[in-house]
């Protein structure tokens, strides 16, 4: 394997997409860097944020903060409520179809998400209030980059993004370039990812 290839272990990947982003990012100084993991495989790079697209959420694509001092990524619910269905617990909430976090007094049509819990989470946020929060999954892609991921579900609204990826997600899958953005670029939303 030649040094600054792009080699993803246990995660899908749209080939045809992968190339032209690992050549594209190849071709970059983030690149030249040898992304070795102790055990040896490179993983692609990504930057501080980067465009997600979670299954769930249809088409809109989420603007999201890589953050490897959380240990659990976190999505933004409004008027989430905890219920249970057929002896099932599931999350109920609602996510605005727009990309932007504030939407400075634009009426923004929100979507309505069911999920089933896995988990409840005790975290304590970076202002230190600790909340307990559900925790639900979804697959998600990040670029060409196809996996499932944990996500607690909590209000992010006065926050600067509606997600963050936390280190659980990041781990043994990429490599984070905190002085580039948008490595990736934007995912293409499909109808089935695994």
């Amino acid at each position: 394997m030649r040094r600054g290839q792009s080699v993803l272990a246990s995660t899908d990947v749209d080939h045809s997409v992968a190339s032209s982003v690992n050549s594209s990012v190849n071709s970059s100084v983030a690149s030249r860097v040898d992304h070795r993991s102790d055990d040896h495989r490179v993983y692609p790079a990504i930057g501080w944020r980067e465009w997600v697209h979670l299954e769930v959420l249809g088409s809109t694509l989420v603007k999201a903060k890589i953050d490897t001092g959380a240990a659990t990524s976190c999505l933004h619910a409004q008027n989430l409520a905890i219920e249970n269905e057929g002896g099932l617990t599931v999350a109920r909430f609602e996510f605005p179809s727009a990309t932007e976090s504030r939407n400075h007094g634009v009426a923004i049509e929100a979507k309505t998400i069911v999920l089933p819990v896995l988990d409840f989470r005790r975290v304590k946020s970076s202002n230190g209030v600790a909340e307990v929060r559900p925790l639900v999954r979804s697959a998600v892609a990040i670029g060409p980059y196809r996996f499932d991921m944990d996500l607690t579900l909590t209000v992010r609204e006065e926050m600067g993004y509606r997600m963050l990826v936390g280190r659980r997600a990041v781990k043994n899958r990429f490599v984070v370039d905190v002085g580039r953005s948008f490595l990736t670029g934007r995912p293409v939303p499909t109808g089935g990812m695994s």
